[in-house]
């Protein structure tokens, strides 16, 4: 015997792939103001009445159908976890605030449903409601777990008597929770303008916007002119953000503004997604000199399903928080093909000191 042989079984632990979370309120964007009366407080909107809802929603690259329920969920307050009972009703400090929505086989997702005004239990201040789900698949026989999270912030103020509020929420006998789950569906979004407790019913007039990547970020929709609209699948590539503006006048000039609002929709049954590969992985910039000044985005384009990735390049659009496009240099403006982008504490500064969206659209 002049040499020796053996084989191995080397075992290839996958990676569950790219998942996005995000928390969907289908009453729109949610927020509380409070009038102080001695020790009457009252609130603007009352929860107690309208029990707004809160669906986390998964989106997975690895399963085909787009959409991942997660095991277990926790729930957290301000980074204070939420008990719950059996009956899944919150316990503790948080007595009668919440309640638990569990998948069925007519809504995929988890959820919580607020049942009554938070301002007390937040002290006045904004709150943060946090979820975090446990993700399992099973790979090479082996089960394979991971936990993702998203947060939801819920602004608290003052009530000033005199702010119009716009927001974009679903009709309700939409349950789609702006997610669309085949190339045949549809959801509806609908504007809604409201002053504390009261929404405005009449004199308004609508503006609806699709986003583009183009210099201005959005194109009006032709014909959209009342305060509801359907999307369809077939506008939507993985996602597509939708932009109303609301006047009190039909002139629909500036002076006659009531708000603006913005909604994302996506398309679970795309078969393509885009993994943005953001360095570094939180996302954040300091204004802090000392801290983090950039997050370079090195997006995938992977097929849904599958471990493979499509070869292409991207259009970037960089938004501020009112939905102006930030990126108009012409080496990264949003019509330029770009393998990758960075986006740099001065974009947040040329925002207003602010949150800045980043929109990723495959150029194939």
């Amino acid at each position: 015997m002049s040499s020796a042989s053996k084989s191995v079984n080397i075992t290839f632990l996958q990676k569950m792939g790219t998942f996005t979370p995000s928390i969907q309120s289908p009453d729109g964007d949610l927020y509380q103001e409070y009038q102080k009366n001695g020790d009457v407080v009252t609130v603007y909107p009352d929860f107690s009445q309208s029990q707004p809802k809160l669906y986390f929603v998964v989106i997975s690259s690895r399963a085909a159908d787009g959409v991942t329920t997660p095991v277990s969920m926790q729930f957290f307050f301000n980074e204070t976890e939420i008990p719950f009972n059996s009956a899944g009703k919150s316990t503790g400090l948080f007595d009668g605030l919440f309640e638990i929505i569990r998948p069925s086989a007519s809504q995929f997702y988890w959820g919580l449903k607020i049942c009554n005004n938070l301002v007390k239990a937040s002290n006045y201040t904004a709150i943060n409601i946090k979820m975090i789900g446990k993700v399992s698949e099973r790979s090479n026989q082996q089960e394979i777990t991971d936990s993702v999270q998203a947060v939801y912030e819920i602004p608290v103020g003052p009530y000033t008597g005199v702010a119009y509020r716009v927001t974009i929420k679903a009709p309700e006998n939409d349950t789609h929770n702006f997610i669309l789950n085949n190339k045949d569906d549809s959801c509806q979004l609908e504007a809604k303008a409201t002053q504390g407790n009261d929404t405005i019913k009449t004199g308004l007039y609508y503006k609806w916007y699709r986003a583009t990547n183009s210099i201005t970020g959005w194109e009006q929709i032709t014909g959209a002119s009342g305060k509801t609209i359907t999307v369809k699948a077939s506008e939507v590539d993985c996602t597509r953000e939708y932009m109303v503006e609301v006047y009190n006048d039909k002139a629909m000039g500036k002076d006659n503004l009531l708000g603006f609002d913005f909604q994302t929709v996506i398309d679970a049954s795309d078969p393509f997604d885009i993994e943005p590969n953001p360095t570094p992985a939180d996302e954040s910039i300091s204004e802090d000199e000392a801290g983090n000044g950039t997050v370079t985005y090195t997006p995938r384009l992977v097929v849904r399903g599958k471990s493979e990735t499509v070869d292409t390049k991207f259009y970037f659009t960089l938004k501020s928080g009112s939905g102006v496009v930030l990126n108009t240099e012409a080496s990264r403006k949003p019509t330029v093909q770009l393998s990758s982008f960075a986006v740099t504490r001065a974009d947040c500064i040329h925002a207003g000191y602010g949150n800045v969206a980043l929109t990723i659209q495959s150029v194939k």
